[in-house]
């Protein structure tokens, strides 16, 4: 049940009222009560006071005299959903309510209702209280709020269907503050609970980025913010063609719960249906389909339409899993996309950051400062997470942005290659385009056959002679593979004295009569290497 206007007539504070012209709209639902006395009907719309389902309360002071701008005023009340307008002291400040505003109101169905003329002794407050006490009263008693926030919603004009007005009717149902973002962590929408409540972007920010804290949203978390202790609930959404929108909820008078905000997502679902275009551009991530399955044509007309300037990328970044992408799930990819965006605009980054196939993609220009730490800083504070990822990041360039050919090569070796590569460098968390190149060739030998396998692994015959040569095997591996020459870290990695590891050096270099300094011939046993420690995790 709801309350209507025929329901707020029958109360005490207007059993002296009339209604004098739109008596066909009195069955229509009220949400709340407002007061309305300057008139400015310009800062009214721009403002977004009019919110629909609203009974005003007014004695039109500033335009008592003017019949148009009253005409106007009850056209821009029902044009915004409102549901009737309660005249107070005519006869004192508006004379008479004149014939053509009857008319229109008549003509809207909009109900115009007035209070006993001549008088001074009826008192905005007394409606206004006992208005609100059986509107609260009933909606304490709903479980269920969609049904009435859509029909609400329906009633709106185009002009004011926007997902800020869905907002701000859901906000003012449940009085409580609520924030809508991307999944990049651009804030999308914002309705303030009270309405004049100003919230600077900082404080807005600090709920964004409890979607990489606590991203499965079991319970409410407390915070102390905008001044106030308050419980924020968040959740997450998929709206038509964009996924992952953020949904926080920050509620300073116990009336928010976890069920209310699972129906206002389910609110904004649906508004996303009535209204095919509330969210129906074209996200990030088909941009970045297009760039990855090499369409360019079609990535230049979105990357123009979302304002991305695709020219200025120069570095590709693709995220997985460290065991591969098939063990990246959905909400993981999601988290580290989110994280990732963070990351990169704390540290300055013009980047377009997306998920495609369970996999992160970034686009990123790195011509303003210095980027050669930034992904190992990056790995380093996802480990840090809570979640338990353990991501592995591929880099490479992106030169020729008339075609996209370059970044799906890429994103086809890196998708082709990244287990073998994780498997030749365990200790590697970053991985460059030459090593997945490196590990593409060696998987290649292996699956050519026997013959060019005997080839490829022959020099380390006399080690594989030698008692010894086990240890000395595993030492070379570390030492060229892992540490990149570097005696000490060859020590520390294989717990062993630095000593011990030049002496399996030098003894290496007799047995197979290489220079380990000296180059192609070290090439061929980095190969051999490589290849041997693939086959040994088969």
């Amino acid at each position: 049940m709801s309350i209507t206007v025929a329901d707020c007539l029958k109360l005490p504070s207007l059993r002296e009222a009339k209604v004098v012209a739109g008596a066909g709209g009195i069955n229509r639902d009220v949400s709340c009560v407002s007061v309305l006395e300057h008139v400015d009907l310009l800062m009214l719309e721009r403002e977004g006071f009019f919110l629909g389902n609203q009974i005003i309360i007014s004695a039109l002071v500033s335009i008592k005299d003017d019949i148009e701008a009253q005409c106007k005023l009850i056209r821009l009340l029902s044009d915004s959903g409102e549901v009737g307008l309660v005249l107070y002291y005519v006869g004192i400040f508006v004379k008479e309510i004149n014939p053509k505003v009857i008319r229109l109101a008549d003509e809207l169905d909009f109900p115009l209702i007035m209070m006993p003329p001549n008088r001074y002794n009826h008192r905005y407050s007394d409606f206004i209280s006992e208005a609100m006490n059986i509107i609260i009263d009933d909606q304490r008693k709903e479980t269920s709020i969609v049904s009435g926030v859509i029909d609400q919603i329906a009633h709106l004009k185009a002009h004011n269907r926007s997902i800020e007005t869905v907002l701000r009717i859901l906000s003012d149902r449940l009085r409580c503050s609520l924030l809508l973002a991307d999944r990049k962590g651009n804030i999308c929408a914002f309705a303030s609970w009270p309405f004049g409540a100003e919230w600077n972007e900082k404080e807005l920010d600090s709920i964004v980025d409890l979607r990489l804290k606590n991203p499965r949203f079991g319970e409410s978390i407390e915070m102390h913010i905008n001044g106030m202790d308050a419980q924020v609930y968040c959740t997450t959404l998929d709206i038509e063609k964009q996924k992952g929108y953020f949904l926080a909820g920050i509620d300073e008078g116990s009336t928010l719960n976890n069920s209310y905000l699972l129906q206002i997502a389910e609110t904004l679902q649906l508004v996303s249906t009535i209204w095919e275009n509330t969210f129906g551009i074209e996200d990030t991530d088909v941009l970045l389909e297009t760039i990855l399955n090499n369409r360019p044509a079609e990535m230049h007309r979105i990357a123009q339409a979302l304002h991305i300037d695709i020219a200025s990328f120069d570095t590709v970044w693709i995220l997985s899993e460290k065991n591969g992408h098939n063990d990246m799930t959905k909400s993981n990819a999601d988290w580290l996309a989110a994280k990732l965006t963070a990351f990169l605009k704390g540290n300055k980054k013009t980047a377009l950051v997306d998920v495609f196939n369970d996999y992160v993609a970034a686009f990123i220009d790195s011509s303003s400062n210095p980027f050669a730490e930034f992904p190992k800083a990056f790995i380093d504070e996802a480990r840090q997470s809570q979640r338990g990822i353990d991501p592995v990041l591929c880099s490479g360039v992106w030169r020729q942005h008339e075609s996209t050919e370059e970044v799906r090569n890429a994103f086809s070796l890196m998708e082709d290659n990244i287990k073998t590569a994780c498997i030749l460098y365990p200790h590697q968390s970053i991985f460059t385009q030459h090593e997945l190149r490196f590990a593409e060739n060696c998987r290649k030998i292996i699956d050519d056959g026997e013959a060019g396998l005997r080839k490829s692994t022959q020099i380390l015959a006399p080690l594989m002679q030698d008692e010894a040569g086990k240890d000395v095997l595993d030492t070379l591996t570390a030492f060229l593979l892992d540490c990149q020459g570097n005696i000490l870290e060859t020590a520390n990695q294989l717990f062993v004295h630095k000593n011990t590891v030049k002496y399996r050096i030098k003894k290496s270099e007799r047995l197979l009569g290489t220079d380990l300094l000296k180059m192609p011939e070290v090439m061929d046993l980095y190969t051999a290497l490589a290849i041997t420690r693939i086959l040994s995790d088969v």
